[in-house]
This record gives structure tokens, sequence and C-alpha cells, in this order.
């Protein structure tokens, strides 16, 4: 059991090693964040997308943009990218970013319980 332990507590830590890009982007690093995340999700790696949506969301990295960041997400809910299609359902839901659009909402919704 210890050595299973120490494996999650060193693996993980290991992981955070590999690539920045796959770092949490908080704090003065956001915009060093969305900077390495931006041309993965313009490659169109679809969690690059979701993470750059968020940032935008959330004025992280960049001052607040929801226009964009509802557009970012619905190209990672495109992909695939549960995360992004909750938040999309969201966004739709409360019209943040856009029109409100419940259908699509529900839509994307039943995409992500999928």
């Amino acid at each position: 059991m210890i050595r299973f332990g120490a494996f999650l507590l060193f693996g993980m830590a290991a992981c955070s090693l590999i690539d920045p890009a796959y770092r949490p982007t908080a704090g003065a690093d956001a915009a060093s964040g969305l900077a390495l995340h931006l041309p993965l999700a313009e490659e169109g790696m679809v969690g690059a997308q979701y993470v750059v949506g968020s940032m935008l969301r959330d004025g992280k990295g960049a001052p607040s943009d929801r226009i964009a960041a509802r557009a970012w997400y619905e190209r990672a809910a495109r992909g695939g990218d549960h995360d992004a299609q909750i938040a999309l359902a969201e966004m739709l839901e409360s019209g943040t970013g856009g029109a409100v659009d419940r259908e699509a909402a529900a839509g994307w919704r039943r995409k992500a319980a999928e």
C-alpha cells in the first residue's frame, strides 16, 4: 500500500515535469499558460481548446472575453471534450457570450452524457 501511495505521489510530481503546457494556469503564470495553450488549441488539440476557453471566460492570462470563450468551448465540444460540452451548455443556457439557446444547450448536455 505504501508503494502505491509513493507511486501516486511521485508519479504526479513527475507528470508536471513532462510538459509545461499541462501545468496549472493560475496567478502570475496565467499569461504564459495562455501563450502555451493557444498555439496547441489553434492546431486542433481539444484539451487545449477547453483550457483556452476557460481562461478567456475567467479572464486569466488575458482580459475576459466570453464570446471567444464560447467559440473555443464549441470547438472543443465538437472535438468530443466532455468538460467543454458541459461548459458550452451552461453558456448557451445563460446566454453568456451570445444568444440564449436552450435547445442547443440540451443537445450538448445529452452529448456529454453519452
